[in-house]
């Protein structure tokens, strides 16, 4: 038993050192290295006269029961958890200060996703329209190619072609074709004779050097339309189509290289692939552009080509004029 008149205060000068404090009911308070325990069998209880708050603090959050008798729960993160749940009674109103928010954070309002409408399996339709090349010549004749899924046979397909122009797209030609089946895909020549070719120009400008053409495909019974297809581009004056020979040296003094593979392109895109035959020859059928440079790789090697008005055999360098 400690009596003292005024204030006492113990004083213990080694931090390892306990001091414990026990009562016959199992009340014990022990304090060792700076940290206090309290615990007790019964009823542990903490209450004031109304003369201050009571305050329990750690780090920055903590609880407050003011002098008033108000609570306030105050942290860097406060959670209310009970597992039978957890009852507010009265007026509850809380705010939300910067950086904070309730937990768990609301999801925005689901949104409706448009989706397309389902498409009928059985429904007629005319699809993947394509023109052999996308450059083509004067008096040289392209193959435009469609399908067609679950149309009637004996029907009459009407294909248009159309030059776009500053004033919209013009219909310049029509090609006709019977169906035969429900299901098939077709496949049409077209050729643009030089005189046609220079009306083209004057109704798409003088300034004009590349005429693009499109087309349609129409079902005369059923009266179907299809989308318009790709482009292709028609040079009025120019047809270039170089016989390379493809060599170990790049230079007329190269021996000529048999049976490799070789790859066109232009602008990173390939155009065409082949083999080289016997005399080392590439037979380059896509029709090339004045204008262009376009790149063939083989053997590990890359040779740039530059279509001019005619083909011109390379001579000590890695370019060669078409």
């Amino acid at each position: 038993e400690i009596i003292a008149k005024e204030n006492q205060v113990i004083v213990v000068e080694d931090e390892n050192m306990e001091i414990t404090v026990e009562g016959p009911g199992g009340m014990r308070v022990h304090i060792k290295n700076d940290a206090l325990h309290i615990q007790s069998a019964k009823e542990i209880r903490i209450e004031g006269n109304g003369g201050g708050d009571i305050t329990l603090h750690q780090s920055g959050g903590g609880v407050c029961v003011t002098a008033a008798g108000n609570v306030k729960l105050f942290g860097n993160d406060i959670q209310i958890e009970g597992d039978n749940g957890v009852s507010l009674n009265g007026t509850v109103s809380y705010t939300i200060g910067t950086g904070a928010s309730p937990r768990p954070t609301p999801q925005p309002e689901l949104q409706p996703t448009p989706f397309d409408p389902l498409k009928d399996a059985k429904a007629p339709e005319i699809i993947h329209l394509a023109w052999e090349y996308n450059t083509l010549y004067a008096d040289e004749s392209i193959k435009l190619m469609y399908m067609l899924n679950n149309v009637n046979a004996g029907d009459t397909a009407e294909i248009k072609v159309l030059l776009k122009t500053n004033d919209g797209n013009k219909h310049i030609d029509t090609l006709t074709q019977p169906v035969s089946s429900s299901t098939e895909h077709h496949t049409l020549n077209w050729l643009r004779k030089k005189e046609d070719v220079n009306t083209d120009q004057e109704a798409t400008g003088d300034d004009i050097t590349v005429l693009d053409y499109i087309f349609e495909v129409n079902l005369r019974d059923t009266g179907l339309t299809s989308d318009l297809s790709p482009i292709t581009q028609l040079l009025p004056n120019k047809h270039i189509k170089p016989e390379l020979v493809l060599r170990d040296i790049p230079d007329i003094d190269g021996i000529p290289l048999m049976y490799i593979n070789w790859e066109l392109t232009l602008n990173d895109e390939i155009l065409e692939e082949g083999v080289t035959d016997e005399n080392g020859k590439a037979d380059i059928t896509t029709p090339l552009k004045i204008g262009e440079i376009y790149l063939i790789y083989y053997n590990g090697t890359e040779l740039e080509i530059e279509p001019q008005e005619k083909y011109i055999e390379p001579d000590n360098s890695d370019e060669v004029n078409c």
